[in-house]
């Protein structure tokens, strides 16, 4: 045996470390298994020092709780955590599946094989980790479950070391989901699994409950299409439908044809030997008492279920309480048989029934059995070893399982509660807090205590429980469920006085009043409340015990006693004013003010307002409280150095310690982290950003975690209001509200707004799930975080343009998204990430297919569904198809009235549509409905500055320039950062006022205090040929930033001085340098220094811009579609600059290879420059090749207009047409050059076919 045990140490004691071998020591310690004990210390003999006599130690109850309590084992936190409800009816499903001997696979800890024990079953667990492993055998020790036997097997890698055809029933409760190979375990399922015998699958379904944990995620059809790959026909698998939605329940018969009878052998041998356990011989009988009236129905089950009783000393006695049906005859067999005891009587109710089987009973315990109720095989084993190890105790209870009628579907699994010896009697003031068929009593408490009361028809049990409580009877609990308790619709009650279903609530508050009279008048007060016996005791004390006793009295309508017990109350806390009320009578004040309205008495209704107002006095907020409360920020980065500082230096003042986890940076993240303060944890990058992000968690040592992304920072007003909500108790987390700032700069104006949980507790519950789009969840109990809504605003740049292309995160997130979408088909909330992502990558098609995939059956109520349903707007508007679009919007402005971006994307459908009057109105609906101030993701400013822009440019492009530059301006005045709005009114003024007026009026309503204004100036001068006036506006900003630099270099290249440009970006650092390089290497060429160029071109990272520089020079030749955005970028830079020699140089080099949209591209970039003629030729050649584009063909037909070309003209219109039917320009197009031509007829006929698709619009007035 020792030799056993010592090998198979080797595998319980692999990568522990020694403080968790004690833990296991000390459990081997608890059963006085000493050889396992000393062994462990063997290992440990550099660490503990040993007693001589160690097989004589002991340790006490308190030591042992410390040792199972989850918080007292750092490393296996899952495995020690309650169960949910949904889990717990979970396990009494699959084991009620089960029988004979039953192999569980990935065991665990043991809860899933406590209750296939429970059911009379033979178990045998083994998983692949050691200490989940001896908590298992320690649990069902604790239990005093019989044959039940475990061990360590990695199943993953070996054959499990077990002879074939060896078990009755194989489980796989939770475990596919977590190994690499489904399929080989499934496979060695069907070899241990006998002939005829069953395999039971039990999986999360779907997306219903996420972890991080999860190798595969499993639905109805992956497990069918998996099962079919072991030879399982789909008509064979039985889906049970009785676990909780989250759960997938099935099994299956394994039918194979063994190849040989096995013989029986002990499977026991196989595995490690279980704790030993008391010898049950002697250890007494129990008198089962079972009363019934009309229990036809169900008594054979109950009596069934105490005759499969693995404890055998018993006895059964039935009263038959006058039955009138057919009781007796299902009774008459267990009769002929002496299985039990018959006693018939006249109906008298059951309390009479069970003092008339007590006078019969032969027993040392007593067990009150109702007849709907059956009873687990292993009930009485479980009690009875427990009544040996504790002979102190009077009374054992334990959990129950409520079912449905049928006995077959699990509704609760009720447990007792937590309640100490001397808090029992107080407990039971407010509830039976024993299930009455799970108590087993010893006989002499009952004699004690005498005989139920008979007038309580209803309840009679309760006050059973009161009495012996009362009288010193000592209660011990076992958390496991031992019998089921059927919900139905039978008649309660005696004969004499019928309890129908629907009465039971009323007539169990009648019969309550009856005990609650006894309990005021015979037991004192100081014998429910202990403390009160107690020396010094304090005034407070006994106010508080008079106030929850009062309580009580009131819930059973004893309004008289409760107002007796307020009134001593009262008189107390005046005499000794101020009283300190105990938090325990603070709550049962609370509750009592939730009472009033039922309650008529004004005294009462009095007393309670003052004890209300006493307790408003009571500064309870810090009760609890411990030391400082601390606050970790993480952070996950990859090339962050561009903002990793600001996010650290907005919250440094207010946390105590900053994690940072790296996957992976080049540039200077980690060291700007590490001279900010920053604990740097180097991670590999697995395409997973839960996984990043609770590596961060892990290493966070605080009681709660801020988490920021890089590119985020939290609004600095709101630094200060972060660390007050610590102090709340009652969440996890607090949602926090996001900007993500969209479009070229944070002063675009673009931005959406969400909420997410940035602020929670580090408690080890609380993961993130989902490799992208990662969500916060609690996983022990798979839900959302108890949280509340926090006024602090995170400021997010990650989505402005410039980020996602630098950083290619589009792509980026469109592979991730279709990587996980190709193992997980059926996820809705990943199809609308991917349909946002090809949104913002212009693939509207595809886009579209992801939307109404995640919109299909959508709730419309949760926060994300307005930013889907947007998307899909968007979508339907960019596609064209403006019908859908509308129906849409109509049916979202119906349902959510109070957000103003549907109406704002209508009157952006009307701007597509061109019919600028329309879409005014509707961006005035959206100024007067105002801002969104909810939860639900939406847009910023599209009740507010948005709008008016959106404003101002209708009337810019209805040609109402004084109404649409009085707009602008007073947007400008409220938001002079914003950029769009003074790029307008430079386009505007710059074509009609003189440089000086222009700067005048930007010096005067544009924030000089923010650099990147003077900045977008500049750039806005570049633009129009003004590189001098750039400059100055340049040399104004008196301050060293990243850029500035080189933005003087190229405002010198515009003025053609190349060598001062080299000079301002040789200046150039940090995150601009890349951008100076680029544009340095510019210079060279143009001055034709190659050799100079060469050479900082090899010094510098790969990208396209350097394949295309190399081409150029000679010295490779890239591929055309690997450079195009470099090269059309380079040819309008060449343009800006004036360099027409290299310009014409590059045009030569790939214009070959131009498709018909690279035309096109080509054509609007010599538009745009004022080259009208190559425009003109790129256009003509686009349209020889088809193309799609119908400003193309207008532009060629307003050219062909200008020299009399009207047939041409019409042609070219026609093309336009033809492409775009819903398109007003076109009209307005054909309509003008009809009215040049005089054709006034055909050009009525053009205007009224635009009135029918759109009543308002006028196309004399547009052609003015």
């Amino acid at each position: 045996m020792k030799s056993e045990l010592t090998k198979r140490l080797q595998r319980l004691k692999l990568e522990y470390t020694p403080k968790e071998i004690v833990d296991l020591a000390l459990l081997n310690v608890a059963v006085e298994n000493f050889d396992v004990f000393k062994l462990y210390l063997k290992e440990l003999k550099e660490y503990v020092e040993l007693s001589s006599e160690s097989n004589k130690i002991s340790i006490s109850s308190n030591i042992l709780q410390l040792i199972i309590d989850y918080k007292n084992h750092s490393k296996n936190l899952k495995y020690r955590h309650n169960r949910s409800q949904s889990e717990k009816k979970k396990f009494a499903v699959v084991a009620s599946l089960c029988t004979g001997d039953v192999l569980e696979v990935g065991c665990g800890s043991g809860d899933l094989s406590s209750y296939i024990s429970m059911y009379g079953n033979r178990v045998f667990g083994i998983d692949i980790d050691p200490v989940a492993v001896e908590i298992a055998r320690f649990k069902v020790w604790h239990f005093g479950l019989s044959d039940c036997f475990f061990d360590v097997v990695d199943a993953n890698t070996n054959n499990i070391p077990i002879p074939d055809s060896s078990f009755d029933t194989v489980v796989l409760a939770e475990v596919l989901e977590h190994v690499k190979d489904p399929l080989k375990i499934l496979m060695e399922a069907k070899r241990l699994c006998k002939s005829g015998g069953k395999i039971i699958i039990s999986v999360p379904n779907g997306y219903r409950i996420l972890s991080p944990d999860y190798l595969h995620i499993f639905n109805l059809d992956v497990l069918k299409e998996l099962l079919s790959k072991i030879g399982v026909n789909e008509d064979d698998i039985n889906w049970d439908d009785r676990v909780p939605d989250e759960w997938i329940l099935c099994w299956f018969n394994n039918n194979k044809e063994d190849i040989k009878e096995k013989k029986d052998e002990d499977l026991a041998k196989y595995f490690l030997p279980p704790h030993p356990l008391e010898d049950l011989k002697g250890a007494g009988k129990v008198s089962i008492i079972l009363p019934t009236y009309n229990g036809e129905k169900y008594i054979q089950e109950s009596i069934d279920s105490i005759l499969n009783q693995t404890y055998k000393n018993f006895e059964i006695i039935v009263v038959n309480d006058g039955s009138t049906d057919k009781t007796y005859e299902k009774l008459k067999p267990y009769i002929e048989r002496e299985q039990i005891k018959y006693i018939s009587q006249e109906n008298k109710g059951k309390p009479c029934a069970i003092n008339t089987a007590l006078e019969f009973a032969t027993g040392d315990y007593i067990w009150i059995f109702d007849d709907d109720d059956t009873a687990l095989p292993r009930k009485l084993e479980v009690q009875m070893r427990h009544f040996l190890r504790k002979p102190h105790l009077d009374l054992i209870h334990t959990s129950s399982i409520y079912t449905d009628s049928s006995n077959k579907v699990p509704l609760l699994v009720w447990e007792p509660s937590e309640i100490e010896q001397n808090d029992l009697l107080k407990s039971l003031l407010h509830g039976c807090i024993f299930h009455g068929s799970t108590v087993l009593v010893k006989k002499e408490a009952f004699l004690k205590t005498g005989k139920y009361d008979e007038r309580l028809i209803r309840v009679q049990d309760y006050d059973m429980w009161i009495r012996l409580v009362k009288n010193h009877c000592n209660v011990g609990k076992i958390l496991l469920p031992t019998v089921t308790y059927r919900q139905h619709n039978k008649v309660r009650g005696s004969k004499e006085n019928p309890i129908p279903v629907e009465k039971v609530a009323e007539a169990t508050m009648e019969y309550e009043k009856i005990i609650f009279e006894k309990v005021y008048n015979e037991i004192p007060l100081s014998e429910i409340f202990p403390e009160l016996k107690e020396e010094n005791c304090n005034s407070g004390l006994r106010v508080s015990a008079l106030i929850e006793r009062a309580y009580a009295m009131a819930r059973r309508r004893l309004f008289d006693y409760a107002l007796n017990d307020l009134k001593e109350a009262f008189e107390l806390a005046q005499k000794y004013y101020p009283v300190t009320i105990t938090f325990r009578g603070i709550y049962f004040i609370k509750k009592f003010s939730e009472m009033l309205t039922h309650i008529e008495n004004e005294e009462i209704k009095n007393m309670v307002t003052y004890f209300s107002l006493l307790i408003g006095n009571h500064d309870v907020r810090n009760f609890g409280k411990k030391g400082k409360i601390t606050l970790s920020l993480c952070l996950i980065t990859k090339d962050e150095e561009k903002n990793i500082a600001r996010c650290i230096n907005s919250v440094k003042d207010i946390v105590d310690e900053i994690v940072v986890v790296d996957t992976g940076s080049k540039d200077s993240t980690v060291e700007i982290a590490q001279s900010l303060g920053a604990k740097v944890i180097h991670a590999k990058w697995e395409d997973d950003y839960s996984k990043a992000r609770n590596i961060a968690i892990e290493n966070a040592t605080s009681d709660w975690i801020l988490f920021l992304d890089a590119d985020e920072e939290i609004k600095k007003e709101d630094v200060g209001k972060i660390r007050p909500l610590l102090n709340d108790d009652t969440v996890e987390a607090y949602m926090f509200k996001i900007v993500n700032y969209g479009g070229a700069s944070v002063s675009s104006g673009l931005t959406e707004i969400h909420y997410n949980f940035r602020l929670f507790r580090n408690n080890g519950k609380l993961k993130y799930v989902y490799p992208i789009h990662e969500n916060l969840r609690n996983i022990e109990e798979n839900r959302v975080p108890v949280f509340k809504n926090a006024d602090v605003t995170i400021l997010h740049y990650g989505y402005l343009s410039e980020t996602r292309i630098e950083k290619n995160k589009t792509e980026r997130y469109i592979n991730m998204l279709l990587k996980y979408l190709m193992k997980h088909p059926n996820d809705k909330f990943q199809h609308g990430n991917l349909g946002v992502e090809y949104f913002n990558a212009r693939d509207y098609k595809k886009a579209l297919k992801h939307l109404l995939i995640a919109t299909k059956g959508m709730n419309v109520n949760s926060y994300s569904a307005p930013r889907l349903l947007r998307y899909l707007i968007q979508t339907y508007t960019a596609l064209k198809d403006y019908e859908t679009a509308l129906k849409l919007i109509n049916d979202a402005k119906a349902y959510y009235i109070d957000i103003p971006d549907f109406k704002f994307l209508e009157g952006m459908l009307y701007v597509e549509q061109k019919r600028y009057k329309k879409a005014i109105e509707m961006f005035k609906e959206c100024i007067a409905m105002g801002e969104y101030k909810g939860l639900f993701i939406t847009m910023g400013g599209t009740g507010s500055y948005r709008a008016r822009y959106m404003i101002a440019y209708c009337y810019e492009k209805l040609g109402r320039l004084h109404d649409a530059v009085k707009e602008y301006i007073e947007i400008l005045k409220s938001n002079p950062n914003y950029q769009d709005v003074f790029v307008k009114l430079f386009d505007l003024f710059v074509q009609n006022e003189k440089p000086e007026s222009v700067r005048e009026f930007f010096d005067k309503y544009v924030d000089k205090r923010n650099p990147a204004n003077f900045a977008i100036l500049a750039k806005l001068y570049m633009n129009s040929g003004r590189f001098d006036i750039a400059k100055e506006y340049l040399d104004e900003v008196d301050m060293d930033i990243a850029g500035l630099n080189t933005l003087k270099g190229i405002a010198c290249m515009g003025m053609k001085d190349y060598q001062k440009a080299i000079e301002f970006f040789d200046k150039e650092h940090e995150k601009a340098k890349s951008e100076a390089l680029y544009h340095k290497i510019l210079c060279h060429l143009i001055l034709k220094e190659l050799e100079m160029a060469k050479r900082i071109l090899w010094e510098i990272e790969d990208s396209t811009d350097k394949k295309l520089f190399l081409t150029i020079i000679g010295e490779m030749k890239a591929r055309y579609d690997e450079v195009k955005d470099s090269y059309f970028k380079l040819l309008e830079k060449l343009i800006q600059f004036g360099e027409f020699d290299l310009f014409n140089k590059l045009l030569k080099l790939y214009s070959g290879l131009f498709t018909r949209d690279d035309y096109v591209r080509y054509g609007h970039m010599m538009k745009d420059k004022g080259f009208d003629e190559l425009a003109v030729a790129a256009y003509i050649k686009a349209a020889d090749l088809n193309c799609e584009d119908s400003s193309v063909y207008r532009y060629l037909a307003k050219k062909a207009l200008e020299q009399n070309m009207t047939d041409e003209a019409l042609v070219f219109t026609a093309r336009a047409f033809n492409i775009d039917r819903m398109d007003v320009d076109n009209y307005a197009l054909m309509y003008k050059i009809y009215k040049v031509t005089g054709r006034n007829d055909e050009a009525e006929r053009v205007s009224k076919s635009i009135k029918e698709i759109y009543p308002e619009i006028e196309l004399e007035e547009i052609v003015q």
